[in-house]
């Protein structure tokens, strides 16, 4: 399931140094620890949950699962689309200290075959360019890029990102086509908590657990029923590190040029090569 790999390398994002855009996956700096022998044991004594709550956590609820279908296939329908992002992600350090780290997201996609991405933090300001045939990476502050040739559709080429050079498409669960089946596919019990608001936009509240991992979604109440937040609680790991997305200005009513999708060296920008999964490893 992509949501695992999502959350371990989105963690690791914030310590992978970037030596000419070259992204190397190392290991996280943190310690796992063994379940405890009851779940709900662990939640009873968690004051901000009642009982009620407890007792929905038996099983996913067919609301749960029919609002987040509704909005994956609100979103599969979308043929262009843009948003804005904000991710902010904890790293466990070998202390045990918790330190977070912020980044933010732009994205345009029009599919089948093209996407680009801009992805600003504080080290570093990268663009991630697919057009249908090359997938290249842009180092706005060292002025390097590199370019990988791709599969033809968003979904493959996000896969094998992951697998060959390690890179991990921004939100990528989320905007993908199949985002429910990749969502859902180890959820043990899920829950609908209630309406609340993000930013002022009402949002039905989701809750799942799965296996390793803990997971909330904020979907729009309206005709648009798009992701306004996401959290991501990795829950055997020491500290529980999360990672969460705050999604704004979607906009789905655009026509993207092609130009959009092309990467154009700037003058003084030097070309360099991928370092593969294999290789780093």
């Amino acid at each position: 399931m992509r949501l695992k790999q999502t959350v371990g390398s989105i963690t690791l994002s914030s310590k992978a140094v970037l030596m000419g855009i070259i992204i190397f996956l190392t290991a996280c700096n943190s310690y796992a620890i063994q379940p405890p022998e009851s779940e709900n044991k662990s939640l009873s004594q968690t004051s901000s949950l009642n009982s009620e709550l407890l007792d929905k956590q038996a099983a996913i609820e067919s609301e749960a699962v029919r609002l987040l279908k509704q909005m994956n296939d609100f979103m599969a329908s979308q043929t262009q689309f843009s948003f804005q992002g904000e991710i902010t992600s904890d790293e466990i350090l070998p202390t045990g200290q918790k330190i977070q780290s912020i980044s933010s997201v732009n994205g345009a996609i029009k599919r089948p075959d093209k996407f680009h991405v801009e992805i600003h933090e504080q080290d570093k300001d990268q663009d991630l360019y697919y057009n249908g045939k090359t997938v290249t990476l842009y180092g706005k502050r060292v002025k390097y890029y590199a370019s990988i040739d791709a599969p033809s559709t968003i979904g493959e080429t996000i896969q094998f990102l992951i697998d060959s050079v390690g890179i991990v498409v921004p939100m990528a669960d989320l905007i993908g086509k199949y985002s429910h089946d990749v969502l859902m596919s180890d959820v043990e019990s899920g829950f609908y908590v209630g309406l609340s608001e993000i930013n002022g936009i009402e949002c039905h509240h989701l809750a799942f657990r799965a296996d390793e991992t803990d997971w909330q979604i904020w979907i729009e109440n309206s005709d648009t029923p798009s992701v306004r937040k996401f959290i991501i609680t990795s829950k055997w790991i020491t500290g529980a590190p999360q990672v969460t997305a705050s999604y704004s200005d979607w906009n789905f009513d655009t026509n993207f040029s092609d130009k959009e999708f092309m990467f154009v060296a700037p003058e003084g920008v030097s070309k360099i090569e991928f370092m593969t999964v294999k290789t780093a490893n």
